[in-house]
């Protein structure tokens, strides 16, 4: 089910009636029903797998509370990671592995080759993956309590508004929050009324009216020229920023209203000084998930050179091919994590030599960072290695096209666009807005707060480009 889709309504309708009606344990017990139901929307077999996930990390979260020795606490772990990583192997990877086990037995001569599976992807097993196994992990550490309550666990596992595209959220955020919440608060219920609005304005208006000059370029006839791909990747980097932060917004909006906070996911990423900077700012909490239990276990920035560089390799492969099974997706997290390798190099050559002859201002360094983000958008979206390469060339103004061929295809008035969510992204950070800093709609009398969400919600329904799911949806 997607927030964009009218039978959500209904469900957000009943949704908080159960809220309004019970209390106490059987208003978690009701979110964790309803946050089932949810999931089960898309395909209601793959609940087993959220439950199994969800029983597996309990018990290990209970055993790692009794036993003390390392060798068993230990083993306790690797059922969890085996498990939750087994199961993401088996339905994400499973057919982009042996379909490259063909490719190479093809290359070597031989004759065989093996079936490859063609598992239907369980909407969101990235995210709750990587948030169960933040759970077990802190535990085994002794950084986060045991929760000995399966229902609060699992609805810390299923909750709705972020199950299936993030934000990821630790136990230790989210657990403490479901004794004695309260729902449905004035103040907390605007400002999420707030997010949803701002989240279902990003991800209809912007991100799907963006998505058929996207599809135009990347899935067209390949007859484009570079300044055509440049607009493309232009419109795909609007695109995704409006879906992905959008369903953020909306997650975060949803869990306000029913009393809940969830972390900010997206902090301006455009307007970053350096890769790494937009990693401090695009999916913020994949980030430090990756930072804290796979970049600092594996070395992290101690240790020699090599130690230093293959860490940071292994963070960036891992990343890229967590966000999809392809080639492309992994190129998309080398090239990130080799500018970050790059960053780190400039920065420790201006330390030793020149410090202020090799800091680089500002207002250079934003559109120099863009630039890079534009051209990694074309391998994530990129259908093919092939592909990328390709249209990256073009834009380097290479190739047998012209460099203006096919700009033609975009009218004025989507170059227009492109300016005003520009204008967007730049003002609503120098004026830091933030629902829970500066809302909008809070400091305003109720009347005039209905006529603004119905004006707003006009303009969503009036100017909703065609339906699209969530583009991480697919993650």
């Amino acid at each position: 089910m997607s927030f964009a889709q009218p039978s959500f309504l209904w469900f957000l309708l009943a949704f908080i009636t159960g809220t309004i009606i019970l209390r106490g344990r059987a208003r978690i017990a009701f979110y964790t029903f309803g946050s089932y139901l949810f999931y089960s929307a898309s395909y209601p077999p793959y609940v087993i797998l959220l439950l199994v996930s969800t029983t597996i990390d309990y018990l290990v979260g209970r055993g790692l509370e009794r036993v003390t020795h390392r060798p068993g606490r230990t083993a306790l772990l690797l059922a969890s990671l085996c498990t939750n990583l087994g199961l993401l192997g088996t339905f994400k990877y499973a057919g982009f592995v042996v379909t490259n086990l063909n490719h190479l037995f093809g290359g070597l001569g031989l004759s065989f080759s093996l079936p490859v599976p063609h598992l239907i992807l369980p909407v969101g097993i990235s995210f709750y993956t990587f948030q169960t196994l933040s759970y077990t992990i802190d535990v085994y550490r002794g950084k986060c309590p045991v929760e000995r309550s399966l229902l609060s666990f699992a609805c810390y596992v299923a909750f709705f508004p972020q199950l299936v595209a993030g934000p990821i959220v630790r136990a230790t955020e989210f657990l403490p929050q479901l004794d004695g919440h309260r729902p449905l608060r004035e103040a907390e219920t605007v400002r999420g009324v707030e997010l949803v609005l701002l989240g279902l304005f990003k991800k209809t208006v912007v991100a799907d009216n963006c998505a058929r000059f996207v599809e135009m370029i990347f899935d067209g006839n390949g007859s484009h020229g570079g300044a055509a791909i440049w607009l493309g990747s232009l419109f795909f980097a609007v695109q995704i920023y409006g879906d992905f932060s959008g369903y953020s917004d909306v997650a975060r909006g949803l869990a306000k209203i029913l009393g809940l906070d969830l972390p900010v996911n997206f902090r301006w990423p455009y307007l970053a000084s350096s890769i790494g900077d937009f990693w401090r700012r695009w999916h913020i909490t994949l980030s430090f998930w990756l930072r804290d239990y796979l970049y600092i276990p594996l070395g992290g920035s101690k240790g020699s050179a090599a130690r230093q560089a293959s860490s940071l390799l292994i963070t960036w492969f891992l990343s890229g091919l967590w966000h999809g099974a392809a080639w492309t997706f992994v190129a998309w997290g080398l090239f990130h994590g080799a500018f970050i390798g790059l960053q780190r190099l400039w920065r420790a050559a201006g330390e030793a030599i020149a410090p202020r002859t090799l800091s680089i201002p500002r207002p250079v360094a934003v559109p120099a960072t863009f630039v890079i983000v534009l051209v990694g958008w074309v391998l994530f979206r990129a259908n093919g290695v092939s592909q990328a390469a390709t249209f990256i060339a073009r834009m380097a103004g290479l190739g047998s096209t012209g460099f203006l061929d096919g700009i033609g295809d975009f009218p004025l008035v989507s170059v227009a666009s492109l300016a005003a969510a520009a204008t967007l992204h730049l003002a609503t950070c120098r004026f830091e807005y933030d629902v829970d800093q500066r809302s909008l709609l809070i400091g305003m009398p109720r009347a005039v707060r209905i006529v603004l969400i119905a004006a707003v919600l006009l303009v969503i329904v009036t100017f909703a480009g065609q339906q699209r799911d969530f583009i991480y949806f697919a993650f």
